[in-house]
Protein backbone atom coordinates (compact mmCIF):
# COMPACT_ATOMS: atom_id res chain seq x y z
CA UNK A 1 0.00 0.00 0.00
CA UNK A 2 1.01 3.20 -0.97
CA UNK A 3 2.54 6.03 1.89
CA UNK A 4 -0.03 8.07 0.73
CA UNK A 5 -2.93 5.73 1.60
CA UNK A 6 -1.94 4.78 5.42
CA UNK A 7 -3.34 6.33 8.35
CA UNK A 8 -6.66 7.36 9.04
CA UNK A 9 -8.65 9.63 6.51
CA UNK A 10 -11.37 10.41 9.06
CA UNK A 11 -11.98 14.28 9.76
CA UNK A 12 -10.40 15.17 6.49
CA UNK A 13 -12.28 17.36 3.29
CA UNK A 14 -14.12 15.04 1.17
CA UNK A 15 -11.91 17.26 -1.80
CA UNK A 16 -8.65 16.02 -0.07
CA UNK A 17 -9.65 12.20 0.40
CA UNK A 18 -10.54 12.51 -3.45
CA UNK A 19 -6.75 13.95 -4.24
CA UNK A 20 -5.37 11.42 -2.08
CA UNK A 21 -6.84 8.59 -3.56
CA UNK A 22 -6.24 9.70 -7.14
CA UNK A 23 -2.55 10.26 -6.44
CA UNK A 24 -2.13 7.33 -5.15
CA UNK A 25 -3.60 5.14 -7.82
CA UNK A 26 -1.33 6.85 -10.07
CA UNK A 27 1.66 6.59 -7.59
CA UNK A 28 1.08 2.76 -7.82
CA UNK A 29 1.02 2.90 -11.49
CA UNK A 30 4.04 4.82 -11.90
CA UNK A 31 5.71 2.29 -9.36
CA UNK A 32 4.84 -1.01 -11.39
CA UNK A 33 6.96 -3.36 -13.40
CA UNK A 34 4.09 -3.42 -15.88
CA UNK A 35 4.55 -0.83 -18.66
CA UNK A 36 0.94 -0.55 -19.40
CA UNK A 37 0.41 0.20 -15.80
CA UNK A 38 3.00 2.82 -16.40
CA UNK A 39 1.54 4.30 -19.28
CA UNK A 40 -2.52 4.67 -18.05
CA UNK A 41 -0.64 6.00 -14.43
CA UNK A 42 1.43 8.89 -16.70
CA UNK A 43 -1.98 9.58 -18.90
CA UNK A 44 -4.35 9.52 -16.19
CA UNK A 45 -1.60 11.91 -14.29
CA UNK A 46 -1.78 14.43 -17.39
CA UNK A 47 -5.15 14.67 -17.68
CA UNK A 48 -5.41 15.88 -13.92
CA UNK A 49 -2.42 18.37 -14.54
CA UNK A 50 -3.99 19.97 -17.40
CA UNK A 51 -8.01 19.93 -15.59
CA UNK A 52 -7.28 20.42 -11.97
CA UNK A 53 -4.88 22.83 -11.03
CA UNK A 54 -5.14 22.24 -7.25
CA UNK A 55 -4.48 18.66 -8.22
CA UNK A 56 -1.11 20.02 -10.08
CA UNK A 57 -0.16 22.10 -6.85
CA UNK A 58 -1.14 19.05 -4.72
CA UNK A 59 0.75 16.18 -6.71
CA UNK A 60 4.15 18.54 -6.82
CA UNK A 61 3.79 19.10 -3.57
CA UNK A 62 4.38 15.68 -2.52
CA UNK A 63 7.61 15.45 -3.85
CA UNK A 64 6.86 11.94 -5.11
CA UNK A 65 5.70 12.36 -8.51
CA UNK A 66 8.62 14.19 -10.05
CA UNK A 67 11.06 11.93 -9.04
CA UNK A 68 8.92 8.78 -10.45
CA UNK A 69 8.78 10.66 -13.64
CA UNK A 70 12.81 10.82 -13.89
CA UNK A 71 13.16 7.89 -12.49
CA UNK A 72 11.05 6.78 -16.09
CA UNK A 73 12.98 8.92 -18.27
CA UNK A 74 16.24 7.66 -16.59
CA UNK A 75 15.43 3.96 -17.02
CA UNK A 76 15.20 1.20 -19.91
CA UNK A 77 11.30 1.39 -20.49
CA UNK A 78 10.26 1.81 -24.01
CA UNK A 79 10.66 5.26 -26.32
CA UNK A 80 6.46 5.77 -26.30
CA UNK A 81 6.84 5.45 -22.08
CA UNK A 82 9.39 8.15 -22.14
CA UNK A 83 7.65 10.10 -24.43
CA UNK A 84 4.41 10.17 -22.06
CA UNK A 85 6.41 11.16 -19.28
CA UNK A 86 8.52 13.72 -21.12
CA UNK A 87 5.10 15.13 -21.91
CA UNK A 88 3.59 14.93 -18.38
CA UNK A 89 7.14 16.97 -17.52
CA UNK A 90 5.61 19.50 -19.61
CA UNK A 91 2.47 19.44 -18.23
CA UNK A 92 3.56 20.01 -14.47
CA UNK A 93 4.58 23.63 -15.77
CA UNK A 94 1.14 25.31 -16.54
CA UNK A 95 1.86 28.75 -19.39
CA UNK A 96 -0.05 31.02 -16.92
CA UNK A 97 0.26 30.05 -13.11
CA UNK A 98 3.07 31.64 -11.19
CA UNK A 99 4.41 28.31 -9.85
CA UNK A 100 8.16 29.63 -9.26
CA UNK A 101 9.20 28.48 -6.27
CA UNK A 102 7.21 25.36 -6.59
CA UNK A 103 8.95 24.25 -9.91
CA UNK A 104 11.83 24.98 -8.37
CA UNK A 105 11.60 23.13 -5.20
CA UNK A 106 10.23 20.25 -7.35
CA UNK A 107 13.32 20.16 -9.20
CA UNK A 108 11.33 20.64 -12.84
CA UNK A 109 14.43 22.73 -14.40
CA UNK A 110 16.52 20.29 -14.10
CA UNK A 111 14.32 17.93 -16.07
CA UNK A 112 13.70 20.32 -18.57
CA UNK A 113 17.17 20.62 -19.09
CA UNK A 114 17.67 16.56 -19.58
CA UNK A 115 14.60 17.09 -21.31
CA UNK A 116 16.95 19.59 -24.35
CA UNK A 117 18.78 16.29 -25.37
CA UNK A 118 15.66 14.01 -25.41
CA UNK A 119 15.60 11.78 -29.00
CA UNK A 120 12.23 13.30 -30.31
CA UNK A 121 12.62 17.49 -31.58
CA UNK A 122 9.19 18.46 -30.63
CA UNK A 123 10.11 17.47 -26.63
CA UNK A 124 13.53 19.68 -27.34
CA UNK A 125 11.27 22.89 -28.23
CA UNK A 126 8.40 22.06 -25.44
CA UNK A 127 11.71 21.62 -22.65
CA UNK A 128 12.80 25.26 -24.18
CA UNK A 129 9.54 26.95 -24.44
CA UNK A 130 8.95 25.70 -20.34
CA UNK A 131 12.05 27.03 -19.30
CA UNK A 132 11.51 30.26 -21.21
CA UNK A 133 8.58 30.63 -19.22
CA UNK A 134 9.92 29.74 -15.89
CA UNK A 135 12.90 32.33 -16.59
CA UNK A 136 10.02 35.39 -16.67
CA UNK A 137 10.17 35.96 -13.25
CA UNK A 138 12.84 37.30 -11.61
CA UNK A 139 13.27 34.26 -9.15
CA UNK A 140 12.61 31.57 -11.77
CA UNK A 141 15.66 33.30 -14.08
CA UNK A 142 18.04 33.47 -11.66
CA UNK A 143 17.72 29.90 -11.11
CA UNK A 144 17.60 28.20 -14.25
CA UNK A 145 20.88 30.15 -15.03
CA UNK A 146 22.38 28.25 -11.99
CA UNK A 147 21.23 25.25 -13.32
CA UNK A 148 23.48 25.92 -16.43
CA UNK A 149 20.93 26.25 -18.60
CA UNK A 150 22.53 28.56 -20.89
CA UNK A 151 25.35 26.18 -21.46
CA UNK A 152 23.18 23.67 -23.05
CA UNK A 153 21.19 26.45 -25.13
CA UNK A 154 24.55 27.64 -26.25
CA UNK A 155 25.32 23.96 -27.74
CA UNK A 156 21.67 24.00 -29.41
CA UNK A 157 22.88 26.40 -31.89
CA UNK A 158 25.63 24.57 -33.65
CA UNK A 159 22.34 22.51 -34.58
CA UNK A 160 20.86 22.94 -38.08
CA UNK A 161 17.16 23.03 -37.20
CA UNK A 162 15.81 25.75 -37.71
CA UNK A 163 12.74 25.41 -35.15
CA UNK A 164 15.21 24.60 -32.37
CA UNK A 165 17.33 27.61 -33.43
CA UNK A 166 14.41 29.58 -32.95
CA UNK A 167 13.39 28.25 -29.81
CA UNK A 168 16.84 28.27 -28.24
CA UNK A 169 17.49 32.09 -29.38
CA UNK A 170 13.76 32.95 -27.84
CA UNK A 171 14.97 31.50 -24.54
CA UNK A 172 18.47 32.73 -24.44
CA UNK A 173 17.23 36.07 -25.24
CA UNK A 174 14.86 35.65 -21.83
CA UNK A 175 17.69 34.58 -19.90
CA UNK A 176 19.45 37.90 -21.22
CA UNK A 177 17.02 39.90 -19.95
CA UNK A 178 16.55 41.77 -16.72
CA UNK A 179 17.35 40.94 -13.39
CA UNK A 180 20.00 39.38 -12.20
CA UNK A 181 22.18 39.59 -15.11
CA UNK A 182 23.96 36.90 -16.90
CA UNK A 183 27.34 35.64 -14.97
CA UNK A 184 30.06 37.06 -16.69
CA UNK A 185 32.20 34.03 -16.79
CA UNK A 186 29.10 33.66 -19.04
CA UNK A 187 29.05 36.38 -21.13
CA UNK A 188 31.70 35.87 -23.46
CA UNK A 189 30.79 32.80 -25.01
CA UNK A 190 27.26 33.43 -24.97
CA UNK A 191 28.05 36.59 -27.11
CA UNK A 192 30.59 34.68 -29.49
CA UNK A 193 27.86 31.82 -29.86
CA UNK A 194 25.39 34.41 -30.69
CA UNK A 195 27.65 36.05 -33.65
CA UNK A 196 28.96 33.16 -34.63
CA UNK A 197 25.42 31.99 -35.47
CA UNK A 198 24.46 35.86 -36.74
CA UNK A 199 26.90 35.67 -39.21
CA UNK A 200 25.74 31.88 -40.57
CA UNK A 201 22.16 32.16 -40.42
CA UNK A 202 19.64 34.42 -42.42
CA UNK A 203 16.23 32.73 -40.82
CA UNK A 204 14.21 36.58 -39.58
CA UNK A 205 13.08 35.11 -36.29
CA UNK A 206 16.52 33.41 -35.36
CA UNK A 207 18.41 36.67 -36.42
CA UNK A 208 15.57 38.67 -34.40
CA UNK A 209 15.89 36.58 -31.44
CA UNK A 210 19.73 36.19 -31.59
CA UNK A 211 20.16 40.51 -31.95
CA UNK A 212 17.82 40.96 -28.82
CA UNK A 213 20.17 38.61 -26.62
CA UNK A 214 23.14 40.37 -27.93
CA UNK A 215 21.66 43.74 -26.87
CA UNK A 216 20.96 42.51 -23.47
CA UNK A 217 24.12 40.46 -22.94
CA UNK A 218 26.18 44.08 -23.75
CA UNK A 219 23.76 45.56 -21.29
CA UNK A 220 21.38 47.47 -22.59
CA UNK A 221 21.09 51.49 -23.01
CA UNK A 222 19.51 54.54 -21.40
CA UNK A 223 17.15 56.16 -23.28
CA UNK A 224 16.61 58.87 -21.43
CA UNK A 225 19.49 60.69 -23.37
CA UNK A 226 19.48 64.18 -21.40
CA UNK A 227 19.35 62.59 -17.85
CA UNK A 228 22.38 60.34 -18.53
CA UNK A 229 24.37 63.28 -20.07
CA UNK A 230 23.65 65.38 -16.85
CA UNK A 231 24.99 62.22 -14.69
CA UNK A 232 28.23 61.56 -16.61
CA UNK A 233 29.59 62.12 -20.53
CA UNK A 234 30.52 58.42 -20.37
CA UNK A 235 30.85 55.19 -18.36
CA UNK A 236 32.60 52.03 -18.19
CA UNK A 237 30.00 49.39 -19.06
CA UNK A 238 29.37 46.50 -16.80
CA UNK A 239 29.50 44.09 -19.27
CA UNK A 240 31.17 45.47 -22.35
CA UNK A 241 33.95 47.62 -21.05
CA UNK A 242 37.02 46.91 -22.50
CA UNK A 243 38.06 48.02 -25.94
CA UNK A 244 39.68 44.75 -26.54
CA UNK A 245 35.82 42.54 -25.03
CA UNK A 246 34.69 44.52 -28.33
CA UNK A 247 37.06 43.82 -31.15
CA UNK A 248 37.22 40.66 -30.13
CA UNK A 249 33.52 39.67 -29.66
CA UNK A 250 31.31 41.30 -31.20
CA UNK A 251 31.76 40.97 -35.19
CA UNK A 252 31.08 44.56 -35.71
CA UNK A 253 31.30 44.43 -39.69
CA UNK A 254 28.31 42.10 -38.92
CA UNK A 255 26.36 44.39 -37.27
CA UNK A 256 26.62 46.91 -39.28
CA UNK A 257 25.85 44.57 -42.19
CA UNK A 258 22.09 44.03 -39.64
CA UNK A 259 21.79 47.45 -40.29
CA UNK A 260 21.09 47.04 -43.92
CA UNK A 261 17.95 44.14 -43.50
CA UNK A 262 15.04 44.96 -45.28
CA UNK A 263 13.43 43.84 -41.26
CA UNK A 264 12.77 46.53 -38.66
CA UNK A 265 12.57 43.41 -36.07
CA UNK A 266 16.41 42.47 -37.10
CA UNK A 267 17.37 46.24 -37.55
CA UNK A 268 15.83 47.50 -34.25
CA UNK A 269 18.04 45.36 -31.68
CA UNK A 270 21.48 45.40 -34.28
CA UNK A 271 21.10 49.55 -33.68
CA UNK A 272 20.85 49.11 -29.59
CA UNK A 273 23.86 46.77 -29.77
CA UNK A 274 26.02 49.73 -31.45
CA UNK A 275 24.71 52.06 -28.70
CA UNK A 276 25.29 50.30 -25.62
CA UNK A 277 29.12 49.63 -27.46
CA UNK A 278 29.17 53.75 -27.55
CA UNK A 279 28.46 54.05 -23.48
CA UNK A 280 31.69 51.98 -22.78
CA UNK A 281 35.02 53.56 -22.94
CA UNK A 282 36.43 55.74 -25.70
CA UNK A 283 38.31 52.80 -26.99
CA UNK A 284 35.65 51.22 -27.68
CA UNK A 285 34.26 54.05 -29.46
CA UNK A 286 37.44 54.26 -31.76
CA UNK A 287 37.23 50.35 -32.47
CA UNK A 288 33.60 51.44 -33.34
CA UNK A 289 34.32 53.96 -35.64
CA UNK A 290 37.37 52.02 -37.48
CA UNK A 291 35.27 49.23 -38.22
CA UNK A 292 33.95 48.69 -41.33
CA UNK A 293 30.70 46.25 -43.14
CA UNK A 294 31.38 44.13 -45.47
CA UNK A 295 30.72 46.58 -48.34
CA UNK A 296 33.23 48.80 -47.32
CA UNK A 297 30.93 51.36 -45.29
CA UNK A 298 31.68 53.15 -41.85
CA UNK A 299 28.96 53.00 -38.71
CA UNK A 300 28.30 56.78 -39.77
CA UNK A 301 27.41 56.00 -43.59
CA UNK A 302 25.14 52.66 -42.32
CA UNK A 303 23.26 54.79 -39.66
CA UNK A 304 22.99 58.09 -42.24
CA UNK A 305 21.53 55.15 -45.22
CA UNK A 306 19.08 54.48 -42.15
CA UNK A 307 17.91 58.14 -41.90
CA UNK A 308 17.42 58.22 -45.46
CA UNK A 309 15.17 55.03 -46.14
CA UNK A 310 12.99 56.58 -42.87
CA UNK A 311 14.30 53.50 -40.72
CA UNK A 312 14.13 53.81 -37.40
CA UNK A 313 14.62 57.42 -36.82
CA UNK A 314 14.77 57.88 -33.81
CA UNK A 315 17.06 54.92 -32.19
CA UNK A 316 19.35 55.99 -35.23
CA UNK A 317 19.39 59.73 -33.72
CA UNK A 318 20.26 57.77 -30.02
CA UNK A 319 23.08 55.90 -31.47
CA UNK A 320 24.65 58.65 -32.69
CA UNK A 321 23.73 61.03 -30.05
CA UNK A 322 25.60 58.24 -28.18
CA UNK A 323 28.84 58.13 -30.42
CA UNK A 324 29.17 62.39 -30.17
CA UNK A 325 29.34 61.80 -26.28
CA UNK A 326 32.58 61.56 -24.27
CA UNK A 327 35.75 62.90 -24.71
CA UNK A 328 36.59 61.27 -28.47
CA UNK A 329 37.39 64.49 -30.58
CA UNK A 330 38.04 61.65 -33.29
CA UNK A 331 33.99 60.53 -33.18
CA UNK A 332 32.91 64.23 -32.80
CA UNK A 333 34.54 65.10 -35.78
CA UNK A 334 34.09 62.62 -38.01
CA UNK A 335 30.09 62.56 -37.23
CA UNK A 336 30.03 66.21 -38.00
CA UNK A 337 32.12 65.82 -40.99
CA UNK A 338 29.92 63.16 -42.41
CA UNK A 339 26.54 62.96 -41.27
CA UNK A 340 25.72 66.62 -39.98
CA UNK A 341 26.80 68.96 -42.97
CA UNK A 342 25.58 66.71 -45.50
CA UNK A 343 22.05 66.84 -43.35
CA UNK A 344 22.64 70.38 -42.82
CA UNK A 345 22.36 71.00 -46.58
CA UNK A 346 19.99 68.41 -47.56
CA UNK A 347 17.72 70.39 -43.81
CA UNK A 348 16.68 67.15 -42.87
CA UNK A 349 16.51 65.26 -39.33
CA UNK A 350 19.55 65.17 -37.82
CA UNK A 351 20.47 64.15 -34.14
CA UNK A 352 21.06 66.65 -30.93
CA UNK A 353 23.61 66.27 -28.56
CA UNK A 354 24.67 68.33 -26.15
CA UNK A 355 27.97 67.43 -25.96
CA UNK A 356 28.69 69.18 -29.45
CA UNK A 357 28.91 73.40 -29.16
CA UNK A 358 25.91 74.20 -31.08
CA UNK A 359 28.26 76.99 -32.68
CA UNK A 360 28.73 74.32 -35.34
CA UNK A 361 25.07 74.22 -36.52
CA UNK A 362 24.88 78.30 -36.01
CA UNK A 363 23.69 78.30 -33.32
CA UNK A 364 20.69 77.03 -31.32
CA UNK A 365 18.30 80.14 -32.14
CA UNK A 366 19.07 78.73 -35.91
CA UNK A 367 17.18 75.98 -35.08
CA UNK A 368 13.45 75.71 -35.76
CA UNK A 369 12.33 72.42 -33.24
CA UNK A 370 14.75 70.91 -30.63
CA UNK A 371 13.90 67.80 -28.84
CA UNK A 372 16.05 66.77 -26.10
CA UNK A 373 16.91 63.30 -24.97
CA UNK A 374 17.37 61.25 -28.40
CA UNK A 375 14.18 62.59 -30.31
CA UNK A 376 14.80 65.36 -33.42
CA UNK A 377 16.06 68.78 -34.20
CA UNK A 378 14.49 69.77 -37.52
CA UNK A 379 16.74 72.12 -39.44
CA UNK A 380 14.86 75.50 -40.12
CA UNK A 381 16.43 78.27 -42.07
CA UNK A 382 19.92 79.03 -42.01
Amino acid sequence: MSMLTSGDAEGLPVAFVGFQQNLSSIVEGLESQEEEKKMWAIQKLRILFNDDATFLVHALESGIVVPLLDEILRGEDSFALKLEAANAVMDSIPDMMKLDDLVIDSKLVELLLKLLHFPAENVCEQAMEKLRIVALSPVGRGYVLTCMALDNLLHILTYCNILLLRKATQTISVLSRGTPKVPSVKVKPAIQALCLLVTSNDDREVLRNACWALYYLSGGIDEDLEAYCNSKSSISHSVVSQSDIVSGLFEIPVLLKLLEDPSPSVIAPAIRILSSICRGDDGQKEELMKARSIYGRDVLHCLSDLLDRGKEERLVCLCIAYITLGSSQRAKLTTWMHLYIPALRRRRYYPYSPSIDPSIYGGESCLRRLFRAGEWIYCGSF
